[in-house]
């Protein structure tokens, strides 16, 4: 009894001693189909030192690479290792799909590296009851890729694997689509990358919010394909992640990030592609690093609301330009949000790919009265904003936009016997579609000669509109209204309508000359301008080099346009000394009328014409965009007021005026933008105007802009046409100049030099010889009583340009002899002269090749060299 009893205490100790010692090593079940099949089991790299038993009584001993073994019959193994054995690299080739299931891990196995250990081993799945060792691990990169039956093994200690000194779990989980364990106590502290980790890992869904991964600086695809995946990671701190291209594109996702701190990350796109789950507030994310959001709500809505506050929140941000961001289908509804993805797209160079504004629809009654901004004349009882669409029906009280309301619409309907008017000063924008018609009036305020362009499309102008608008008569059969052509001369000219004339069509954006028998209005009705357009502009060789730039455009829309932005989107287009848009003021020049040169802050209004001047260097599209309207409300010039003097001459019948302007930043050469040159698409024999004060080309400025630290050291050369017999009287009005500063003209002819900023001066002269150009008068300004110039004052505003190909044009010249010697390049000299002159002198170069020159004056005042080219 005693020997039996000892017999069975000797076999359970003996059997828990093979379990144990079996237990520390790494055991696998490995399938073979066939007979005389082998398994190898794969390695890589050294430091390899095992003990294969092969699980049907054969083992092999002191193995250093990879071991390879034959079974006679097909079946299912168990492959025990001991020994050293410190990585396993299926790496998705050889025997993967043989292996079925880890065992044990084994206690006596210590592992330097799981990357790629299991990659592309398909049947894998995890019954241990122990953990690896993985305290020697730094990369689990793509451990389990594409084990897809990982996660139906029997093993319950997947939380228990201690991870904490992994650096890289890249693709660990990639592809293994059964997986579904508890790792929620997993410390990946170390971990910096965590791209592809569960890629199409589309059954896991465990609670990992608790995960510090405060280094991890890639999370790229993440989550990609992890449909199940919808767990709380708000706490996540992802301030060093740079990378979240892919994170969520999966479509069950829809937890509360707002609050992750995303300053670093450079690239969001395809972040949320097709998680159509994914709806929240994001408003709050810096994202001022990101450059990519490609597609990053591809397929995604988000609520207006969360929609809206991510377009504010984001543009409160300086942000990266050139972004191109994909907002899926989500729709913005506020005028924040408006405001705020207008902004992203014109100061940042965003585009945008997204569902829209939200539209409502806002239909007409007219229950109140006739006017627009009443909000119980429409059916929702608001004003039209501009994400309404407007009906607008047959009914009894039209609406009318009224000269003080600027309107809005999204798309606008006018039905068919519906009625819309805008009166003169009112605007209307239309940032939809549009049908129907629309009736702009257009106040005429005298007789006398404007310049219109139709604000709707498709009106047309024949007897019956001639006369419904009171047009004027004039020679013969002609009527008041005019196209301007700058083909048959370099003034232009202008061809009218005749009166029993076939009807013609006002073309949009071109402008034309209008004449009433006296005020009133002008209606025009026709369809309305919904988009913008590009125009040809042209110039035209009229021979002998004379040719004519000048171009007759007009503000097509319904609404206002600033001119500063509509000259910057076509400055390429217009020349340099011309970057205006010039229109007609019947009060400019006490009234007689002349151009006026918009820019800044001027507005350009409905119905208005204006003129333009084409660069030859370039194509000459100019364009009237859409996103150039604005309101003004009646306003139809606005202008700061900045220090200028304003030099008038005047015949007895006629005033003529140039300005002289004192800006920050300008300079004494041409500044673009700020000088403007005279409009020369009409001829006269009357005017005044000025030239640069340094590097002058011989261009004339009906203004010009001047340093306003520099009054005393700039001389103005001031040019007057004028014909013989003429009594032509100087005035000024000078304003906003400081006090001290006095106003001066000379006459180099008379000698004389007259202060005209006094009250009631002025200075006279009777014209002998008929005026044309620069060299007699000169605007100088001083805080002295009395003007005294420096020499070298004087020397510094002579200007030498070529006025043609074989002329030399010498200009501010002071009075007295003056010797000139012209040297080629390399110092021979090729023309000698001495002369008297009163301001001008013009050189012949016919003789002289084309070329490189300096020019040397010598003047009573001192001299000068300066260098030409002729070409």
């Amino acid at each position: 009894m005693k020997k039996n009893i000892y017999k069975k205490v000797l076999f359970v100790i003996s059997m828990l001693l093979i379990t144990n010692i079996t237990a520390q090593n790494f055991r696998t079940v490995w399938r073979t189909t066939a007979p005389n099949e082998s398994i190898t089991i794969p390695t890589t790299g050294s430091g390899y030192n095992y003990t294969v038993n092969w699980g049907d009584g054969d083992s092999d001993a002191a193995q250093t690479g990879n071991a390879m073994h034959t079974y006679v019959n097909a079946g299912d193994y168990t492959v025990t290792i001991s020994g050293t054995f410190p990585r396993i690299f299926f790496n998705n080739t050889g025997d993967k799909l043989k292996i079925r299931s880890v065992e044990e891990w084994g206690s006596s196995i210590a592992w330097t590296s799981m990357l790629n250990a299991f990659y592309g081993c398909t049947n894998l799945v995890n019954n241990a009851t122990d953990v690896p060792d993985l305290s020697g691990v730094t990369l689990m990169m793509r451990t389990f890729y594409n084990c897809s039956n990982l996660g139906t093994g029997s093993a319950t200690n997947w939380n228990s694997w201690n991870v904490s000194s992994i650096t890289s779990m890249f693709a660990l989980f990639q592809g293994a689509s059964s997986f579904n364990k508890d790792i929620s106590n997993w410390n990946v502290s170390n971990v910096s990358g965590m791209n592809f980790m569960f890629y199409n890992a589309s059954s896991f869904n465990q609670n990992i919010g608790s995960w510090v991964v405060s280094k991890v600086t890639n999370m790229s695809n993440m989550f990609d394909g992890a449909s199940a995946f919808n767990q709380n990671i708000s706490s996540w701190n992802v301030e060093k992640v740079t990378n979240m291209y892919s994170m969520f594109r999966a479509t069950a996702f829809n937890q509360d990030i707002s609050g992750w701190n995303v300053v670093k990350v450079t690239d969001m796109s395809i972040m949320f592609f097709s998680a159509t789950s994914f709806d929240q507030d994001l408003s709050g994310w810096n994202v001022a690093a990101v450059t990519d959001m490609s597609n990053m709500f591809t397929n995604v809505t988000l609520s207006t609301t969360n929609y809206d506050a991510l377009l504010v929140g984001w543009d409160a941000l300086s942000l990266q330009s050139n972004v191109t961001f994909h907002g899926g289908n989500s729709k913005y509804q506020s005028n924040a949000a408006v405001n705020a993805r207008a902004n992203m797209i014109a100061s940042d160079n965003w585009t945008f790919t997204d569902g829209g504004r939200v539209t409502v629809a806002n239909e007409w009654t007219g229950t109140t009265n006739t006017d627009w901004s009443t909000a119980t004349n429409w059916d929702i009882g608001i004003v039209p904003l501009d994400h309404h669409n407007v009906t607008i029906p047959n009914v009894t009280n039209d609406p009318i936009i009224s000269a003080t309301t600027g309107a809005v619409t999204n798309d606008i309907t006018v039905d068919g016997a519906g009625l819309l008017t805008v009166e003169n000063g009112g605007s209307l924008i239309v940032y939809g579609l549009s049908s129907g018609d629309l009736t702009y009036t257009i106040n005429i305020p005298d007789d006398k000669w404007h310049l219109i362009s139709s604000p709707v499309e498709v009106e047309h102008y024949d007897d019956t509109w001639v006369a419904n608008n009171s047009i004027a008569s004039g020679q013969g059969d002609n009527r008041g209204v005019g196209a301007y052509d700058n083909t048959t001369d370099a003034d232009g000219d202008w061809s009218y309508y005749q009166t029993g004339a076939a009807a013609e069509n006002f073309l949009p954006g071109i402008g034309y000359s209008l004449k009433r028998t006296g005020a009133g209005n002008v209606n025009f009705t026709g369809p309305i301008q919904d988009s913008g357009l590009s125009k040809n502009i042209t110039i035209s060789d009229e021979g002998g080099g004379s040719e004519n730039r000048w171009n007759l455009l007009g503000n097509m829309f319904p609404s206002y346009i600033r001119a500063s932005e509509l000259i910057t989107a076509n400055a390429a287009n217009l020349t340099d000394t011309h970057e205006f848009v010039y229109v007609w003021d019947n009060t400019e020049n006490a009234g007689a009328g002349g151009y006026k040169a918009l820019a800044g802050t001027d507005y350009i209004r409905p119905g208005q014409g204006f003129f333009v001047n084409a660069d030859n260097s370039n194509a000459n599209n100019f364009t009237i965009a859409e996103s150039l309207q604005s309101h003004q409300t009646g306003i139809t010039f606005y202008r700061t007021s900045i220090p200028s003097i304003k030099l008038f001459i005047n015949d007895g019948s006629l005033s003529k005026s140039t300005e002289i302007r004192y800006e920050n930043n300008a300079t004494t050469s041409l500044d673009k933008g700020f000088d403007a040159g005279t409009f020369t698409g009409t001829s006269t024999s009357f005017s005044v105007y000025s030239h640069l004060v340094n590097n002058s080309e011989g261009v004339d400025f009906m203004r010009q802009s001047l340093p306003k630290d520099n009054y005393e050291n700039m001389i103005i050369p001031i040019g007057v046409n004028a014909e013989t017999g003429k009594e032509i009287t100087f005035t000024t009005e000078a304003l906003n100049l400081p006090t001290d500063i006095k106003v001066f003209l000379e006459d180099r002819l008379t000698n004389t030099i007259t202060r005209l900023d006094k009250v009631n001066s002025s200075y006279k002269i009777i014209v002998s010889n008929s005026l044309k150009g620069i060299g007699r008068f000169y605007l100088y300004t001083t805080s002295e009583s009395r003007l005294n110039i420096d020499d070298s004052i004087l020397l510094n505003n002579i200007n030498i340009y070529r006025s043609s190909k074989n002329n030399l044009r010498i200009v501010g010249l002071p009075l007295g002899k003056t010797s000139l010697k012209l040297f080629s390049i390399h110092g021979k000299q090729m023309m000698s002269s001495s002369f008297r002159t009163n301001g001008v002198k013009n050189i012949s170069l016919a003789k002289l090749a084309n070329g490189v020159y300096v020019v040397q004056l010598d003047t009573e005042k001192g001299k000068l060299n300066k260098k030409i080219i002729k070409q």
